[in-house]
């Protein structure tokens, strides 16, 4: 019995240890809050070809609207991918936007989004179709 509890103990021990060794990989990253300003595109067309820009607008728009990634590429050609149903965006695809939300790992998560018209900034609300 006594060589049972030992073993048991000698386990348990063992377990912490690589619990606690192996925990920094297993917490998640606290999403960070961010605004990020550029050009809303579709994803496939993008990484696949380079393809964006108004020449690329109808692709795009089609793209999206059968329900492919989309993402905002930024001015230091950064590229976050959109966590949301694509189709309800196919009609900003290849506009400037700015768009507010949580970030984690370069996928963001909008909270705001904000079209760009002329020199000004058009907020659009978003709808639940839209998250």
């Amino acid at each position: 019995m006594r060589r049972h509890t030992t073993f048991t103990v000698v386990m348990a021990i063992a377990a912490l240890m690589i619990m606690v060794g192996t925990s920094s990989i297993t917490w998640a990253v606290e999403p960070e809050v961010k605004t990020v300003e550029g050009e809303l595109l579709d994803l496939r067309c993008y990484t696949s070809r380079g393809a964006q820009g108004e020449a690329h607008q109808a692709c795009g728009a089609a793209c999206a609207t059968r329900g492919l990634p989309i993402g905002v590429l930024n001015t230091d050609g950064k590229a976050y991918t959109l966590l949301v149903a694509s189709p309800a965006y196919a009609d900003y695809i290849n506009k400037s936007v700015r768009i507010t939300g949580k970030v984690t790992n370069m996928m963001l998560s909008p909270t705001k989004m904000e079209i760009k018209e002329g020199d000004s900034w058009k907020v659009v609300e978003l709808s639940k179709e839209m998250m």
